[in-house]
């Protein structure tokens, strides 16, 4: 009987140890899907911001090509009134 008693003092000492590791890996499953979602939460809001600043610089090169298309028309013209000018 005794020996039956020890037997079932350990069953529940086991259940009891694999009950706290189960409650502790389940904590820490919960605090790595918290910081999963921050660390997406941060990715996103990065990429939100890479691409802000991608369209910014695309602003500023279809400027800067503008202005070069401009600058480049001006000189062909004033260019051809040159000529036309001095072959006249």
């Amino acid at each position: 009987m005794e020996h039956l008693q020890a037997e079932n003092a350990q069953e529940w000492a086991k259940r009891e140890q694999l009950e706290t590791e189960k409650l502790s890996l389940e904590r820490e499953n919960k605090k790595m899907k918290k910081e999963i979602e921050t660390l997406e939460e941060e990715l996103n809001r990065k990429n939100q911001q890479h691409t802000a600043m991608m369209d910014c610089d695309l602003k500023k090169a279809k400027l800067e090509l503008e202005q070069k298309t401009k600058v480049s028309f001006f000189c062909v013209k004033y260019e051809m009134i040159v000529t036309m000018v001095s072959v006249s």
